[in-house]
């Protein structure tokens, strides 16, 4: 385990952000980042998130844009404040590994979340779409011929609530399962049948 992970693994992201001036309710703050009038920022897991200036990360990364510092200064001051007892190895090559370790992992990190919030806008939209053809597009008397688009959405509405409400009930290692099914090509949901809901 790096060093990065062991300061990550023994702070938690509200109680950094609170010792640092931020106050948390919720698990929302004012973002301290930009002019923020109401809570922007939102914390999940051990990470933040700025839905407004996009600001993100963990606790390191947290300090290190609040302070205007380095990673391993970041890695530091979290180390002193908290009286982690850590002892973090200095400018060696084996830091430099640990660093480009950390950045690597961050930015899969940054991928996956990207991924999460484009499959649940997706889902959302199809919802949303379908909700649209069984209202509108529902026949008038008795008739009038079915409309395909509404007859579609009776078919799959009720499946794509299922799919929402999976989504956002699913804990991150389902969602990490379904995102790596994902890029093996085993998709959560046929997208093609939906292609008319975008």
């Amino acid at each position: 385990m790096t060093q990065f992970e062991i300061v990550k693994e023994k702070l938690n992201i509200i109680e950094v952000v609170e010792r640092y001036g931020v106050m948390v309710h919720r698990s929302k703050a004012i973002c301290p980042f930009h002019n923020d009038k109401n809570p922007s920022m939102t914390f999940k897991g051990n990470y933040f998130r700025c839905w407004v200036c996009n600001a993100h990360g963990d606790v390191i990364d947290f300090v290190k844009q609040l302070f205007n510092i380095n990673t391993m200064e970041s890695l530091k001051k979290l180390n002193s404040d908290f009286c982690l007892g850590i002892k973090l190895q200095g400018s060696n090559p084996i830091n430099s590994e640990a660093i480009k370790e950390y950045k690597r992992k961050k930015v899969q990190l940054e991928i996956y979340e990207q991924w999460e919030q484009q499959t649940y806008n997706q889902l959302s939209k199809i919802h949303r779409t379908l909700l649209y053809f069984e209202k509108f597009l529902a026949p008038k008397t008795l008739d009038e011929p079915l409309n395909d688009k509404f007859i579609f959405a009776l078919h799959n509405r009720h499946y794509i609530e299922y799919l929402c409400q999976f989504f956002i009930k699913a804990n991150e290692k389902v969602k990490m399962k379904i995102y790596l099914d994902e890029l093996k090509g085993v998709m959560l949901y046929d997208k093609s049948r939906f292609a008319g809901c975008f």
